[in-house]
């Protein structure tokens, strides 16, 4: 009798708990469900900011709360009664244009009543005036230049350049302020993260607009360092007197070494900040593959969909490599010497 009582409790034991774990598994696929919903409709989320359109009161508010450097250097060319507006004609989202807006305005910024003269901005309001030496045109090197060197930024600056270019008309000197833009610029991309980690959603459209910018443009800092070191190496072996007049200028030299200082800094955050956002897009729903600088994928591991953000093919990497050789090296230690 005892048996059979015992057996009839552990047989309703036994039902209650699958009730138990069939109600806990269906709570589990409702949750599961609807998890999966939201992660479908934080991918179509697009946020008010982000998408803001190109609007000068717009462009500064965001400059002065977090690109305190690029506010100056914009705020100081609209001051000077600069046209903005010429950059954003054909451009619909002010993220898309802002890096580009701080760039120009750098040059701008540059500009000295004697045109063998220039301003070039360090940060924090303070700059560097150069003055010119004895030049070759830059597109005398280009034949010299490695196939597997010439870049996406290449053929503008270099190899095919305009007749009234800087980087070619002004040679080293040119090279060096649109090294400077480009820092300043770039610099942008990284100042701006956090607008977009505080305003944006985390998901694929809204990080992949920040990771084109930032590579695209980080790709920048390898290139004009490389054209750099190249030119004064060129000069070395074909103009010894342009080569030692460029590397007497104390104020070169001083600008170079803060610039590119500068720059390294900002490629290694955009690489901190890139880590981040991998994490932020790793998700169970997700797989997250990224070729550094090449290209990111985001697999949706139950539609099995990709979307893939094209980055740059590879080119970072191949010039670091270029840089990072004796000769290259030698030039650039040189500069930097105090």
């Amino acid at each position: 009798m005892d048996n059979t009582k015992t057996s009839r409790i552990s047989a309703k034991m036994i039902i209650i708990g699958c009730v138990v774990l069939c109600i806990a598994l269906a709570l589990g696929l409702v949750w599961l469900f609807r998890a999966y919903d939201d992660y479908l409709a934080l991918q179509e989320e697009r946020s008010p900011e982000i998408e803001a359109s190109c609007d000068e009161d717009h462009f500064l508010e965001v400059l002065d709360a977090y690109d305190p450097d690029g506010y100056f250097l914009v705020k100081t060319g609209l001051d000077n009664g600069d046209d903005i507006t010429q950059y954003y004609e054909d451009v619909n989202l002010a993220v898309d244009v802002l890096g580009t807006i701080v760039h120009e305005e750098c040059h701008e910024y540059s500009r000295m009543d004697d045109e063998n003269d220039e301003r070039l901005y360090m940060g924090d309001g303070d700059s560097i005036v150069v003055s010119h030496t004895e030049i070759y045109p830059t597109v005398e090197m280009a034949a010299t230049i490695p196939e597997e060197c010439k870049s996406f930024r290449y053929e503008n600056y270099i190899g095919s350049p305009s007749d009234i270019l800087a980087t070619n008309v002004d040679g080293i000197y040119g090279l060096l302020n649109e090294f400077c833009a480009y820092t300043w610029g770039t610099n942008n991309d990284i100042c701006l993260y956090d607008y977009y980690d505080k305003e944006g959603p985390d998901n694929q459209y809204t990080w992949g607009i920040w990771l084109s910018l930032a590579c695209g443009n980080k790709l920048a800092y390898a290139e004009f360092k490389y054209y750099i070191l190249h030119y004064l190496l060129y000069a070395q072996e074909n103009y010894p007197a342009v080569y030692d007049g460029i590397m007497a200028n104390d104020n070169f030299r001083e600008a170079y070494r803060i610039l590119e200082g500068k720059y390294a800094e900002i490629a290694k955050k955009q690489d901190e900040y890139t880590a981040q956002i991998i994490k932020k897009l790793d998700t169970p729903f997700s797989k997250v593959e990224y070729e550094p600088n090449v290209q990111l994928r985001v697999t949706n591991i139950i539609s099995k969909a990709s979307d893939v953000t094209s980055l740059s093919s590879g080119e970072y990497e191949t010039l670091l490599k270029e840089i990072a050789k004796p000769e290259h090296q030698q030039i650039h230690d040189a500069l930097v010497a105090q």
